[in-house]
């Protein structure tokens, strides 16, 4: 079965990476899909050295895809007839790799880990990791994983929690590594960087890289993930207040991958009627990446860590979309940047409260919280913020 998620895998990388052109790979932030899609598979068949030749080179990246893809295209997909799997279904149709590996590992939404690794798939990602080496971070064990087969999105998953336990993919962090060291030493910013991106990478360049980008970067992952304990060096600045506004912090969404009952979080809220338990857990998950990220900012304030995870989210989080206040993207960099802290509590506790006596208004207050962060970086950081970039919609 592990070969056939294998082929799913280069499957749908394949079918990514077919629709992506040359002028796309010019614009944008290297770490941003597509470029990032194919810098995995360059990392994953040729060594970090083909991802460094891709970014140094420019003009040559057009044929780097080229040679991906046609390396992706001359895979035998015909095995995947046996179970049932359409070969040219999956290499084409967005979405079928993701519904064939759901037929394969039915019951793992959220992650299995079994004698050898860890797999799981879900409508949004799916992957099999092979269990590695253990590495302690941020006071946890973290195990590193290697890939035996994995969706595109999956490859995102650099720290990740299944149950109580932490894991890691190096191959992935190296990739991120290898990123952030050919911005930090461009001399000028790269083409087609948002001015979000451009002060990220203008932080980024002044972090030394002691001790080497890899080693700061898989720190930043794993700690981040152990900020969703909402404890991190024996601190819990947030638990008080989720006892505060009536919720029990045993109910609360501790992180993991994400699965069906995850993802219906917003309108469960939306809809009324849930129990304390179930609205506690819906509320955090919402609120799960600000909760986590300003938990580290307080803990962590000042390290190179946290110095790192702010110009990784100034970089990462993009200008507000639609679906942004469905998971506090701009609030977590204003949490990060530590900004009005005193506001950003009493923000919280009243969405908190209001999950436990109002949760129809949980996403009026979601909204409502993303667009005073959205100001806040606005007047703090004007050249970054440019009041042409408009605020979230509900």
């Amino acid at each position: 079965m592990d070969d056939a998620l294998t082929l799913l895998g280069r499957a749908e990388h394949l079918r990514v990476l077919t629709g992506v052109t040359d002028s796309r790979l010019a614009a944008g932030h290297p770490l941003d899909d597509p470029s990032h899609v194919l810098l995995r598979e360059l990392a994953r068949a040729d060594g970090l050295e083909a991802v460094r030749a891709y970014l140094d080179r420019p003009a040559r990246r057009g044929a780097a895809l080229a040679h991906v893809v046609s390396r992706l295209k001359d895979i035998d997909y015909g095995p995947l007839s046996e179970h049932d799997i359409d070969p040219a279904a999956v290499c084409t149709i967005p979405g079928a790799a993701r519904e064939a590996a759901l037929g394969l590992l039915s019951g793992t939404a959220t992650g299995r880990v079994d004698g050898d690794g860890v797999r799981w798939a879900n409508r949004h990602s799916f992957g099999v990791l092979h269990r590695d080496t253990v590495a302690w971070h941020a006071g946890h064990p973290f195990t590193m994983v290697t890939e035996r087969a994995a969706s595109v999105f999956a490859r995102r998953y650099y720290g990740f929690t299944v149950g109580d336990r932490f894991f890691a993919q190096p191959a992935s962090v190296q990739v991120v590594a290898a990123g952030y060291d050919w911005l930090a030493r461009l001399s000028r910013p790269a083409p087609g960087l948002t001015p979000w991106q451009r002060y990220g990478v203008a932080l980024l360049r002044d972090i030394p890289a002691d001790g080497g980008r890899e080693r700061q970067v898989l720190d930043m992952y794993a700690t981040h993930e152990v900020a969703h304990t909402y404890r991190l060096d024996g601190q819990a600045p947030l638990e008080e207040t989720l006892a505060r506004t009536g919720h029990d912090p045993r109910d609360a969404f501790r992180h993991g991958i994400p699965g069906p009952h995850h993802l219906g979080a917003w309108d469960r809220l939306a809809a009324g009627g849930g129990t304390p338990a179930r609205n506690t857990f819906d509320v955090t998950f919402l609120l799960s990446d600000v909760l986590a990220t300003l938990t580290q900012a307080l803990v962590r304030t000042g390290t190179t860590v946290n110095r790192l995870q702010r110009a990784y989210l100034w970089q990462a989080v993009t200008p507000p979309t639609p679906r942004s206040a469905r998971r506090g993207v701009i609030s977590c960099l204003r949490a990060a940047e530590l900004l009005d802290v005193p506001g950003l509590f009493a923000d919280l506790e009243k969405i908190l409260t209001a999950a436990r006596t109002a949760p129809e208004t949980v996403s009026r207050l979601l909204i409502a919280l993303e667009e005073r962060s959205l100001r806040h970086l606005r007047d703090r950081f004007p050249q970054a913020a440019p009041v042409g970039e408009g605020p979230p919609v509900g």
